[in-house]
Parts: C-alpha cells; sequence; structure tokens
C-alpha cells in the first residue's frame, strides 16, 4: 500500500502542482491550493522530492474557488482555475523570483521582479495545442497521459 499523509500546501509551483513542505522534503500534488490541508497519497518517490495524489480535502483554503471550466480536472488544458486569479498572480510572481535566483544564481532579495500584469482573467491564451482522439474530438489530453479525456471545442 502507498503511503499516505496530511499535508499542508504552502505554494503553487510551475504546472499542476501544489507545494507541501515536509520533514521528509517537498511533496507535490496536483490539484491542491496554497492553505489547503489535504490527505494524499505518494505515487513517486524520488531523490529530491514526492509527488501524491490528493486522496482529500481535509481543509480548503480561502484562495481556493470552484473551476469554472465543468471538464476540470479531466481536462489538462488549464492548471489553477481552482486558485483564485490575484493567488494566482501572486505564484507565478513568486515562480519568476524563485527560478531567476535557483538556475540563475540571483539573489533573491536582489531581484527587482515587477508584480505579474493581470489580463482580462479568461484572455490570457495566446495559442493552444489540441490532439484529434480516435473519434475526431479535438480537446487536451489529461495531464501527464495521452489519455482521450478531451475537452470538446
Amino acid at each position: 500500500m502507498s503511503e499516505e499523509l496530511t499535508v499542508a500546501i504552502d505554494s503553487l509551483a510551475y504546472g499542476v502542482f501544489g507545494v507541501a513542505r515536509t520533514d521528509r522534503g517537498v511533496v507535490l500534488v496536483p490539484g491542491t491550493a496554497p492553505g489547503d490541508v489535504a490527505r494524499v497519497r505518494v505515487i513517486l518517490d524520488k531523490r529530491d522530492y514526492r509527488e501524491a495524489e490528493l486522496v482529500e480535502l481535509l481543509e480548503a483554503s480561502p484562495v481556493r474557488r470552484t473551476p469554472p471550466c465543468r471538464y476540470l480536472p479531466q481536462c489538462g488544458g488549464c492548471n489553477w482555475q481552482h486558485v483564485e486569479y490575484e493567488a494566482q498572480l501572486a505564484a507565478k510572481q513568486t515562480i519568476v523570483t524563485e527560478t531567476l535566483a535557483r538556475v540563475g544564481g540571483f539573489a533573491a532579495e536582489a531581484l527587482d521582479v515587477r508584480p505579474i500584469l493581470p489580463s482580462e482573467e479568461w484572455a490570457y491564451r495566446h495559442r493552444i495545442t489540441l490532439r484529434v482522439d480516435g473519434e475526431q474530438r479535438l480537446g487536451f489530453y489529461r495531464h501527464r497521459s495521452h489519455d482521450g479525456q478531451q475537452r470538446p471545442v
């Protein structure tokens, strides 16, 4: 049986993951929001981190919302619809700063990363990559899959 943990999500990572920090390191959990407390099941144990799936949301974050798209979480097209827009912008700014510090070798406190400018909330996509399934339907694949569970366009 896989290990189950209770974790507190403290941030978002680039992509689909919420980040929890435990005494055994970082745990990445898709579909979570900063401030969530969740019971999760570890599905991948790497040297530097573990990935887990959400088993039960024990305490919902104040920035969590009901995703407006009915195809979430099956569709892999929009990762953070379950997070309030202002929290998404803050997470993006943090990700840029942390990435410049980690990959670029800059001191995070010396960086002058300007606030992420909001766009109209649902008008941020400039391009998409759609897949065609065996029934000639267009849509997105689920996260990390080639599953035909797609969102019709």
